[in-house]
């Protein structure tokens, strides 16, 4: 839809070419901003996407998160999902201790 606006005004100020080398800088931008932000699903369970979204990298959380889908409780689920962060912190911090 933007395309179908913009291009007639851009190519009257800037030529055709120049319109086609600004949708191409777009489009190339775009696919760089896909590449690194969006998260791959390929071959991952709903646990290892919540997880990777999520930001658990604890096992034993990720096994409690695995059990709580399992048994379909939502709560519990959840509460692991927002306390996952929170863990995060504590052992960023526990490792920074034992480090120094």
């Amino acid at each position: 839809f933007l395309v179908v606006q913009f291009f007639l005004p851009i190519a009257n100020s800037i030529e055709f070419h120049g319109a086609f080398l600004i949708f191409a800088i777009i489009n190339f931008v775009s696919a760089i901003i896909v590449m690194i932000f969006y998260i791959d699903t390929a071959g991952k369970s709903k646990v290892d996407l919540i997880a990777e979204y999520c930001g658990i990298k604890d096992e034993k959380t990720k096994q409690q998160l695995r059990e709580s889908i399992r048994r379909d409780s939502r709560r519990q689920s959840m509460k692991l999902v927002e306390d996952a962060p929170k863990k995060a912190r504590e052992s960023r911090k526990e490792s920074i201790k034992n480090n120094i």
